[in-house]
């Protein structure tokens, strides 16, 4: 197992990934094996004191998680539950309301995901794939967040010419 990133580096890589809750990042890290390159499945345990709480650590508004975990608790809790609704037919005397039991739809709320590929999975396709170094990606990651424009297309540059050399490592007959 691979030593764990620093916590800030973790939240910059989770930003923009669009993840609500705990449950999915944790399946976020299992599916994209993020545990190899240094991300903790349990973050809580791994940074202990220093873990801020769950909407901050995955970047989202303040109440995010909670509010996602009672959407879910209400649709388990409410799943295939009957409803009574009371139907009054009219005021008369003597009558009595019936009471019909009905079946309410449940909403479930669903992630959005976004087409854009996220930092997390791009840090991770040009570790793996193009085997360049987690220590130089977020070096220049963090450079881009410091410079003017013209620097990131600079780095920019150095990224597609890393890049280029990877795939000529990986596969010396193509010319890139």
């Amino acid at each position: 197992m691979k030593k764990t990133l620093p916590l800030a580096d973790v939240m910059d890589i989770i930003k923009g990934s669009n993840i609500q809750y705990m449950t999915q990042y944790q399946k976020f890290v299992d599916d994209n094996n993020l545990v190899a390159l240094g991300i903790p499945k349990y973050p809580k345990l791994a940074y202990k004191s220093d873990f801020p709480d769950i909407d901050t650590f995955l970047g989202n508004p303040q109440g995010t998680a909670k509010k996602a975990v009672r959407d879910l608790q209400s649709v388990l809790a409410n799943k295939n539950k009957p409803w009574t609704k009371v139907q009054n037919p009219g005021r008369s005397k003597g009558s009595k309301n019936k009471t019909v039991e009905v079946e309410e739809p449940v909403v479930i709320p669903v992630p959005v995901s976004t087409a854009t590929p996220s930092f997390a999975s791009i840090v991770k396709t040009l570790n793996e794939e193009y085997n360049i170094p987690l220590d130089t990606l977020y070096r220049l990651n963090e450079e881009a967040n410091k410079t003017s424009l013209m620097k990131v297309e600079a780095i920019n540059e150095t990224l597609r010419v890393l890049v280029k050399i990877a795939m000529q490592k990986v596969n010396p007959k193509v010319k890139v």
